[in-house]
């Protein structure tokens, strides 16, 4: 929470909103292009999250964006999405509700041995 209100503090006036994706999570890039590599110039992009900082509810079409796949931002997720996608569930890494396999069951084998002529 402390990162999301220093990240909001600071891009105060140097941002524009560009979208807002179906979890609230807004979505940012800079008034003035910076100097991305030798001599491209490119705008900042960022998101805000709305609540836990979390990257694995940001949707395939907005990673896209903020990783420069995409230029412009996405604006109708629903008809880009296919059937068969599935909503996002957040990473439960260190809560109680984490993934613990099960340890695999040890089936005694018999070691192979090559026949002697």
């Amino acid at each position: 929470m402390l990162q999301n209100f220093l990240v909001k503090l600071c891009t105060f006036h140097l941002r524009v909103k560009v979208g807002e994706d179906v979890y609230g999570n807004q979505y940012y890039q800079s008034k003035k292009p910076w100097m991305y590599k030798e001599s491209i110039k490119k705008e900042r992009r960022w998101v805000i999250y709305k609540k836990n900082i979390d990257p694995t509810l940001i949707p395939a079409q907005w990673y896209g964006w903020l990783h420069y796949m995409i230029d412009n931002p996405p604006k109708n997720l629903i008809s880009l999405q296919p059937t068969w996608y599935k909503n996002v569930k957040p990473n439960m890494t260190g809560s109680q509700d984490a993934y613990f396999p099960q340890p695999a069951k040890r089936q005694s084998y018999k070691a192979w041995t090559p026949e002697k002529k």
